[in-house]
């Protein structure tokens, strides 16, 4: 007789058939270590101890396990630290959540992601909010790719088991399903990608008379009907393309079943069938794994072909057909079936390159699909059949800016997507694309045949259209960083061109010099001040590939930096134009030519930027750029007293109480109380502080020092982050330490792990962050109220924050 299964027997062979390991299968042991299993773990380890806002990426191909992996950390780390698995991300609601674990925990939240479940902004969203907050978390992000090539912030792992993994799959499969054993010990040996994964040992060994994947899957598929064969193609596709379930509900038009009636995959499907799939989720199912969803594809749509590789030729009439299946199911806009659909038709495929992550211009879907035609029947039938879904509109337009080329279109398919949703950032930023496609069109055109004056009004207007709209995707979402990269990328491609059509391509600084070309010179002002906007966005991280380019493709166009900078003062000495834009032009030269870094800049420099900066300040008062080039002017040439800065910003507070005098305004109120010079700058500074702080409740980088107080004597006691170094993740703060100044101060509250008080000898308040003190496990309420610390200030728009807290 049969000896009994045990557990152990049971889970392991549930697992391995394809279904995600459980929680229980993991205390039971049932899944294989892999390779890259310590690594990560202590990884995450390290990302967690540090209390910070952090992410990492476990990258994986198709195959490999990496969500076991993940959930296998997440197992072993769990009664360390609370641990979520994410099965949908909304931003704020998923903030909310891992703020309440870890202020209620006091410990940092391990949150592990399905790639699947959300959209990349999003991501980016929740990791923004958690920094800010000052809430200690890991983003895991489980990612599958085929590329290989090395993500940032990562650990692979790689669908080939080496010879160790190997041996532990045959040993702990052949304990489970022993009449396996040769077969196993043989594909042990066998190398090729295909087969010695995961997946394909558990198909070895519990596959029912398995011979190879492809009649394996041959057999279950062979003459079933046409509704079985469009269900296991919208299957396939959606796990596929998109890593998605299929609600089994979906399929009920198929089979002339009432929508309303539930239904079980074995009311559906026949016991042969039946094994190709397995359940997931509470009313969904899925191919049991990629290799098989791939392979019933590639049977399925080749089936009347002569080669089975044509396979791709059959997407195009599969997709349409899914979309019109969906939208039986379809009952407002961003419903859970427009967004399964988009989740494998618009969301937009990564893919890794020789030189680093390029995101393609259209899901992996509709790249798959050969013909430009079969595209363009897919995109519009997808609007067609959801006309209120703005996304599904803006991809149709892109579509018809990057393939077609057809403008007109796609500028209308935009603006429909903005009547739908006006309040999406994403959405302006999709449409100053289509402009900016338009606009590079004509100058490639004007490249080949001459420029007219028709033509440059017309390269104006498009440039003008283009970043209007990437100008309102900031306004609506200032963190993100993709309209402020575009529209420098897109000045620095306009001037590039065009003085290129007119003549200066051996000498680009010529043609921003030259007169009648102010038009030009203010775009390129334009693009600085985006560049200084994109610098205090995203303080403090590693800057993008994305926005290096941008910066390197500005800093190309200046030319030779010493004729420009001759040329602008030539203009500016007799030019009757507007003079602002070229005094920024000048100054941003002489930065350029410094490598950006004011501590470079001789004194000569210095005292010139300072002047140029005071004239503008007169000409443009409104203006916050002018005035933080002119207070690090003020700093660096130390050439006025705090008294006299004071009284130059409290007369700008009259006149225009912008944000950024607001903020310059109550650093030097507060440096006068601590240095003494004036009684009542204390309650001067906590004035403007709360008036600073209400003005930049908008600002998503409120809570970000940028100033920092130092040792010295008056304002050049004070330094700008950017001299600070580089952020040292290890210690969680800024390696250039040395001098900063730290003040006293006493533990007037703590709220929680992320949120306390600390009262100043001048009776000001500075937020900290209880958790990140220098004393074992940081600071608890009830316990060091009172205690007496010192530290480092630093200024934010929301007011004093102390950093490096420790006791005195």
């Amino acid at each position: 007789p049969t000896p009994p299964e045990t557990p152990h027997h049971i889970s392991a062979t549930v697992v391995l058939r394809g279904n995600r390991v459980t929680w229980n299968g993991l205390s039971l042991n049932v899944d294989v270590e892999r390779r890259v299993m310590p690594q990560l773990q202590q990884l995450v380890t390290d990302s967690l101890e540090s209390r910070t806002a952090r992410r990492l990426n476990l990258i994986h191909w198709p195959g490999g396990g990496g969500t076991t992996v993940a959930q296998r950390v997440a197992w072993n780390l769990h009664r360390r630290f609370p641990t979520v698995v994410a099965n949908r991300v909304v931003p704020d609601a998923l903030v909310d959540r891992i703020r309440f674990l870890f202020e209620t925990t006091r410990l940092p939240v391990l949150i592990i992601i399905e790639d699947s479940i959300m959209r990349p902004d999003d991501l980016d969203r929740v990791y923004d909010r958690l920094r800010s907050n000052n809430i200690g978390a890991l983003l895991l992000r489980v990612r599958r790719e085929t590329s290989g090539v090395q993500w940032p912030e990562s650990v692979y792992l790689d669908g080939l088991l080496d010879n160790v993994e190997a041996a532990a799959f045959a040993n702990k499969l052949s304990s489970v399903a022993s009449g396996r054993s040769i077969e196993l010990d043989e594909l042990m040996r066998d190398t090729a990608r295909s087969r010695r994964t995961p997946f394909y040992f558990g198909l070895v060994a519990f596959g029912k008379d398995f011979l190879g994947l492809e009649p394996y899957v041959r057999e279950r598929l062979q003459g079933i009907s046409d509704n079985l064969t469009n269900l296991c193609k919208t299957s396939a596709m959606l796990y596929h393309y998109g890593q998605q379930p299929s609600p089994i509900q979906l399929f009920t038009p198929l089979f002339a079943l009432p929508r309303t009636r539930l239904v079980a995959l074995s009311d559906l499907l026949p016991p042969l069938l039946q094994e190709l799939f397995v359940p997931d989720g509470r009313h969904g199912f899925r191919p049991a794994h990629e290799l098989i969803a791939n392979e019933m594809l590639e049977q399925l749509l080749s089936m009347r072909m002569e080669d089975r590789r044509n396979w791709r030729w059959g997407l195009a009439d599969c997709t349409t057909d899914i979309i019109e299946l969906a939208a039986t199911h379809h009952d407002h806009s961003g419903g859970e079936t427009a967004n399964l659909v988009g989740s494998v038709l618009i969301e937009r495929g990564i893919r890794g390159t020789a030189t680093g992550l390029r995101e393609d211009q259209f899901s992996n879907l509709v790249t798959d699909i050969p013909s430009v035609e079969g595209k363009r029947v897919v995109l519009e039938k997808l609007t067609e059949k959801f006309p209120t879904e703005p996304h599904f509109r803006a991809h149709l337009g892109r579509f018809y800016t990057r393939v077609t080329r057809e403008h007109g279109a796609a500028h209308r398919s935009h603006d429909m997507s903005l009547t739908i949703s006006a309040e999406d950032p994403v959405l302006h930023h999709m449409a100053g694309i289509a402009y900016r496609g338009e606009l590079d069109e004509m100058l490639e055109g004007v490249q080949r045949t001459g420029l007219t004056a028709e033509h440059e009004a017309q390269i104006q207007r498009l440039s003008s259209e283009a970043l209007d709209r990437f100008r309102t995707s900031r306004v609506l979402d200032p963190i993100s960083e993709h309209s402020y990269i575009s529209a420098i990328e897109s000045i620095a491609r306009i001037i590039s061109q065009m003085g290129r059509v007119k003549g200066y391509q051996d000498r680009p600084e010529s043609f921003l010099t030259a007169p009648g070309e102010g038009w030009y010179r203010e775009l390129f002002d334009r693009a600085e001040t985006l560049v200084a906007e994109l610098d205090l966005v995203r303080r403090g991280e590693v800057p993008s590939e994305y926005r290096q380019r941008a910066e390197a493709s500005l800093d190309r166009a200046y030319g030779d930096l010493g004729r420009a900078i001759e040329g602008w003062t030539n203009l500016l000495e007799s030019s009757g134009g507007y003079r602002p834009p070229l005094r920024r032009n000048i100054i941003n030269a002489y930065l350029s030519r410094a490598g950006r870094d004011w501590s470079r800049l001789d004194d000569r420099v210095l005292s010139r930027i300072l002047e140029l900066s005071q004239q503008n300040l007169v000409e443009e008062p409104d203006s916050d750029q002018n005035l933080r080039t002119w207070f690090r002017a003020v700093r660096a040439t130390g050439s006025f007293s705090l008294n006299d800065i004071a009284g130059r910003l409290a007369h700008k507070r009259a006149q225009n109480p912008t944000v950024d005098t607001l903020y310059y305004l109550y650093i030097i109120q507060f440096m006068q109380s601590v240095l003494g010079s004036v009684g009542r700058s204390a309650l001067d500074a906590e004035s403007t502080m709360r008036e600073c702080a209400a003005k930049a409740s908008g600002l998503p980088y409120r809570t970000r020092s940028y100033e920092w107080l130092a040792q010295g004597e008056g304002i050049q006691s004070l330094v700008n982050v950017t001299a600070l170094g580089d952020w040292d993740p290890n210690v969680q703060f800024w390696s250039r330490t040395s001098g900063l100044r730290r003040i006293a101060g006493t533990i007037s509250t703590i709220r929680g792990p992320a949120s306390g008080e600390i009262e100043l000898r001048n009776g000001l308040k500075a937020f900290f962050v209880p958790s990140r003190g220098l004393v074992e496990g940081g600071y608890l309420r009830n316990r060091d109220e009172g205690r007496q610390v010192d530290f480092y200030v630093g200024f934010s728009y929301d007011g004093l924050r102390a950093w490096s807290v420790g006791s005195v």
